[in-house]
């Protein structure tokens, strides 16, 4: 093997791979934002469905619902609890709905919610998208 083909072929290696993150990346992007307006709730119940069955997985293991400063992160790392046996969440994790708005979680009592604003951006309206 000739100096520097090694480094080269690693090189081409890392410019294919990342060509590849991004196309994917991009066509999620690009398919996202060509839902029609009436597939986007769908997508965000669908969203919220896997939100509450990974909360109900993670009060199972640790006994406790995450508070609400622990909030969603509580699936992806620790923040301290006992038990926790996570990641709960495979990536891609949604951390906005499909509006581009940041889902909300609330904890009542040991009931654990997640929402979305739906289309107008603002939580508490008629156009919210919430957990079952």
């Amino acid at each position: 093997m000739k100096p520097g083909t090694f480094v080269k072929v690693v090189t081409w290696l890392f410019v294919v791979l990342g060509g590849l993150v991004f196309g994917i990346f991009l066509s999620s992007w690009l398919m996202i934002r060509s839902h029609s307006s009436s597939a986007r709730p769908i997508l965000a119940k669908r969203q919220i469905d896997a939100y509450q069955l990974a909360l109900k997985l993670l009060v199972t293991h640790t006994g406790v619902p995450p508070s609400p400063a622990q909030g969603l992160d509580a699936l992806i790392s620790p923040s301290g609890m006992t038990n926790w046996q996570g990641p709960y969440l495979d990536p891609p994790v949604f951390r906005t709905d499909p509006w581009a708005h940041p889902y909300r979680y609330r904890l009542t009592g040991t009931n654990t919610l997640v929402d979305s604003a739906g289309p107008d951006g603002m939580f508490d309206t008629a156009d919210d998208i919430r957990s079952r």
